[in-house]
């Protein structure tokens, strides 16, 4: 069996955000869920390159935080991200796809399935940091 699909979830909602972990885990993905912007940040701190394979952001209420969230996550993460608004917002530039509300939660999985694949073989880990004692000695 392969190994699950990562993607990274922030939604400042509770209630939509359990329902979209309970949705993605049905469909095989491994989520990592954010409600607050400080979360998201200590989480895209800590994660490797290479940590997630896709990134949803929810756009609940607030545009402003939405593109802040979506920027974090591009600059940190450098993964595509998938934004879902739940009304009509205004396009926020750096988010790869954006599902609008006429498409519901049949579009966002789609759009995720597309944004997920790989190519296969290994993951991509960076190389590790040869200490300068070692380079000197060889």
């Amino acid at each position: 069996m392969r190994p699950r699909k990562r993607v990274l979830l922030y939604c400042p909602d509770e209630l939509r955000m359990s329902l979209l972990r309970v949705v993605l885990d049905v469909h095989l993905y491994a989520v990592f869920s954010c409600a607050d912007e400080g979360q998201l940040a200590r989480v895209i701190g800590l994660a490797l390159p290479g940590t997630f394979d896709a990134a949803i952001v929810v756009g609940c209420g607030d545009p402003v935080a939405s593109e802040r969230a979506v920027e974090m996550i591009h600059r940190g993460a450098g993964v595509r991200i998938a934004l879902w608004l739940d009304r009509e917002m205004e396009m926020i530039s750096q988010a790869d796809a954006v599902v609008a509300p006429p498409i519901g939660m049949a579009g966002l999985l789609e759009r995720l399935r597309c944004m997920a694949a790989r190519k296969r073989g290994p993951r991509p880990y960076p190389a590790p940091a040869v200490p300068a004692r070692e380079m000197a000695a060889a």
